[in-house]
């Protein structure tokens, strides 16, 4: 179904050349989409946008977010009818070394996205990508739902809670009298093949494995919902779907996270990621050291699972090997489109068949 609504449709993503920006773009133009993105360029030469060649397959723009007449004019040549904003300075620890940068990006670049929106008739429906770090973080055993309260200890956090009060200042001041649908989505720490950022669990593992160096781990004991890429881009679309279908009504926040077997120390995920490397050589730390950062935090996504009927189909071990199987085609120097490919047809055949 999801196939069928988004052939040629006209899609705008911003942060194509991200992690999650590029496997969502390969999706769409699987399912037939016209597929226009915005971003700033690839990080690395590693990265899933280019060794999956994406750029030869969209329309592929370099804009700075925070520019925002250039931005505001990609937009309205483009004439999205639907725009995945995913662009972001994306990363906790990066955020301390940089506030100024995280604030101007994830609060000010959104700011330009949603005012360059208005100026363009076409849009009927926007989806802000946010966190699930965007909510007041109380390190308690229950998971947090859309109405709990938006707080952010720390930049990056903060900065995006304050994308989700943006958000939700545009809609009811000028997106709503326009019929224009406005969400955001909050997902949890996801992983997947062809992330290289660094201060990231996989990556670092990843870059262990081809140096032979020993790996450190900050906060071994720390909980995180994990979920494959894959997981939260089939809730994306279809809250997408589901916008442009019924218009305000799918409006308003929506978490996408994992099952909460998926919510595990960071220890269990690294020793299950390296049981399908060779032994890899590790020391933990304590989350007494460095900076702040959460150590239990759990999404509630009940509200996804009964309006859209969007539920996780991959269990932790299913989201960790398929992570080290793309990780493992790229050390083999496999041809990455078509495993990204597989991977993608594969998960739909799960989902399919649940």
């Amino acid at each position: 179904m999801l196939h069928e609504f988004y052939r040629d449709k006209n899609i705008l993503i911003t942060g194509h050349t991200g992690f999650k920006g590029s496997w969502l773009a390969l999706w769409m133009l699987q399912m037939g989409a016209r597929v226009h993105g915005i971003s700033m360029e690839p990080l690395s030469t590693q990265d899933h946008f280019v060794v999956t060649d994406l750029q030869k397959s969209l329309d592929h723009r370099i804009c700075d977010i925070r520019d925002r007449q250039l931005f505001t004019s990609h937009i309205q040549d483009i004439k999205p009818q639907l725009i995945f904003h995913l662009a972001a300075q994306p990363i906790v620890l990066d955020s301390y070394e940089d506030p100024i940068t995280t604030y101007e990006t994830n609060i000010m670049g959104t700011t330009n996205l949603l005012e360059a929106a208005r100026s363009v008739d076409s849009v009927q429906g926007i989806v802000v990508i946010t966190t699930d770090k965007c909510y007041e973080n109380r390190e308690w055993e229950h998971a947090y739902c859309e109405s709990d309260a938006l707080g952010g200890f720390d930049p990056y956090s903060s900065s995006k809670a304050a994308a989700e009060i943006v958000a939700q200042a545009y809609y009811r001041s000028f997106f709503k009298d326009a019929n224009v649908a406005l969400a955001t989505a909050r997902a949890g720490n996801v992983i997947g093949g062809g992330d290289w950022q660094q201060h990231r669990l996989i990556p670092d593992l990843m870059r262990a494995a081809q140096s032979g160096e020993t790996m450190h781990i900050r906060n071994p004991a720390s909980v995180r919902p994990w979920q494959h890429v894959l997981e939260p881009l089939a809730g994306y679309l279809e809250l997408g779907k589901a916008m442009l279908e019924n218009g305000a009504k799918y409006s308003g926040a929506w978490n996408f996270g994992p099952s909460v077997n998926s919510s595990v120390p960071v220890k269990e995920v690294m020793n299950l990621a390296s049981q399908q490397f060779p032994r890899l050589p590790v020391t933990f730390g304590t989350a007494e050291e460095g900076r702040h950062e959460a150590q239990l935090l759990m999404l509630d996504s009940s509200k996804a699972s009964q309006l859209l009927g969007w539920e996780t189909v991959l269990t932790l071990e299913q989201t960790i090997g398929m992570t080290v199987e793309w990780y493992q085609g790229y050390l083999d120097q496999g041809e990455m489109r078509s495993i990204s490919q597989q991977q993608i047809s594969n998960y739909e055949d799960l989902r399919s068949n649940v």
